[in-house]
């Protein structure tokens, strides 16, 4: 019975657990507050002005650059500059377009005039090099010169690439038999 009388079992390591985990809370937890209070105080007395200050310079800047940008004097000018590059511009394309105009009436009245030369030319019962000796219709006579060009080509009587021969070198791949080497076969 020397067992019932024995106190019951304490485990100290728990409570020094214990205290110690509510003492540093209670450490980290006022700090805590105080850092929240001084972050408080710089926050409304010190950034808050400091930054609505910034914003209203930057407000201000801002209005007098559109300001600047909206005068009415260089708008004004910036207008003048632009309506004097478009009419530059368009003076050019009607330039453009007068001598287009001008080079196909000429063309028009050439086709016309060598119409006419044909149709004339035609009723006379005339050949086609009386009426335009410049002609692309015209027949080519050089009929020798045309049979060299056929027989001659590019290629040699006996060509054969896999023969070689040759300015390239003639290298050709082994034979894959391997009879001499006695592997398989």
């Amino acid at each position: 019975m020397a067992q019932d009388d024995a106190p019951p079992f304490k485990d100290n390591s728990s409570q020094r657990t214990d205290y110690i985990s509510t003492e540093y809370l209670g450490i980290f937890c006022w700090l805590a507050v105080i850092v929240a209070a001084i972050g408080y105080y710089l926050w409304t007395n010190k950034l808050k002005p400091a930054i609505s200050n910034r914003q209203k310079i930057q407000y201000h800047q801002n209005k007098a650059a559109n300001a600047k940008k909206n005068d009415s004097s260089e708008a004004l000018a910036r207008n003048e500059k632009m309506l004097a590059a478009r009419a530059k511009l368009q003076e050019d394309y009607n330039l453009n377009v007068q001598s287009y105009i001008e080079k196909k009436k000429q063309q028009d009245e050439i086709k016309r005039q060598n119409d006419i030369l044909k149709l004339e030319s035609k009723l006379l019962g005339n050949g086609r090099r009386l009426y335009d000796p410049d002609s692309k219709d015209k027949p080519d006579n050089s009929k020798a010169q045309n049979k060299r060009n056929a027989n001659k080509t590019s290629w040699r009587d006996n060509y054969n690439p896999l023969t070689g021969g040759g300015a390239m070198s003639s290298y050709r791949p082994s034979r894959r038999s391997g009879g001499a080497r006695g592997g398989g076969g």
